[in-house]
């Protein structure tokens, strides 16, 4: 029996995850949401092609959501565990899926998964960090004072953590946390989640820890001179970078954010 789980809880980092017990309290808190909302987060395959049509369907439409795929020794979604031991005791496989990107959380070593495993290969990430050390240090407090407040352009895409650990971007327009891509490369497909191109460019992406250490100020409807650079292609060291995907998403939000304060200021 296959499992998928849409994961609905941004704090879950498959990179640092406690593995089967962390996977049992997703697939619990899932089919508890699920029951109240009838959002369909838990889907059950118990046949092969099924599972393929839906992760062919998956890939073809580009749904970049999180997600966790489950081989388990049950016959039916009836006899799935309802305890944390039993659970264990039946998982054989675990993969976590974002868009293009795969990764193998757990493998039962007497069991040989229908689910292939990806294949390591070694590439080297490496990022220069040129930032001021108090910026920095004001960008984590933020990243933890407003923890889940925090909107998705401010987080890693695949570990939904704060862009505040090395963030690197990549040729795919993105932007990551460096222990995210040297997680990539331990799963076998250096390759961009989003647009299935591998990683041939990395720069460090400094501008970050300011945009996120001025985060409360954005907040307010102010545009942080990070954006505002960006905007007018003065960013330094990316004035000719084409699109930075999440400071796009940024200034959207500050547009419409402003917008709705000069509504209500009509009103």
């Amino acid at each position: 029996m296959f499992i998928i789980i849409r994961l609905n809880n941004r704090r879950y980092n498959p990179y640092q995850a406690r593995l089967v017990d962390d996977l049992f309290g997703e697939y619990r808190q899932a089919k508890q949401i699920q029951r109240v909302s009838r959002q369909p987060l838990v889907s059950y395959y118990s046949d092969q092609r099924a599972l393929e049509k839906f992760l062919l369907d998956y890939y073809l439409q580009a749904a970049f959501s999180r997600l966790v795929l489950l081989d388990m020794a049950v016959n039916s979604r009836y006899d799935m565990p309802v305890r944390q031991d039993d659970f264990q005791r039946h998982l054989n496989a675990a993969d976590f899926l974002f868009g293009f990107h795969r990764t193998r959380l757990f493998a039962r070593p007497s069991h040989v998964s229908t689910i292939p495993a990806p294949q390591p290969k070694p590439v080297q990430v490496a990022t220069v960090t040129q930032s001021d050390k108090s910026v920095i240090d004001k960008a984590k407090k933020i990243s933890q004072d407003y923890s889940d407040k925090l909107p998705d352009w401010c987080l890693d895409p695949i570990s939904c953590e704060p862009l505040v650990d090395n963030p690197v971007l990549a040729n795919d327009g993105r932007l990551y946390n460096k222990s995210t891509l040297e997680n990539i490369q331990k799963s076998g497909d250096y390759i961009s989640p989003f647009t299935k191109e591998p990683f041939t460019k990395l720069v460090a992406a400094d501008f970050m820890y300011e945009l996120i250490a001025n985060y409360p100020e954005f907040e307010k409807g102010n545009k942080p001179a990070i954006l505002a650079q960006y905007e007018a292609k003065e960013l330094k060291g990316f004035e000719t970078v084409e699109k930075i995907f999440p400071l796009n998403d940024a200034l959207e939000e500050l547009a419409k954010s402003q917008n709705t304060l000069v509504s209500g200021a009509k009103l």
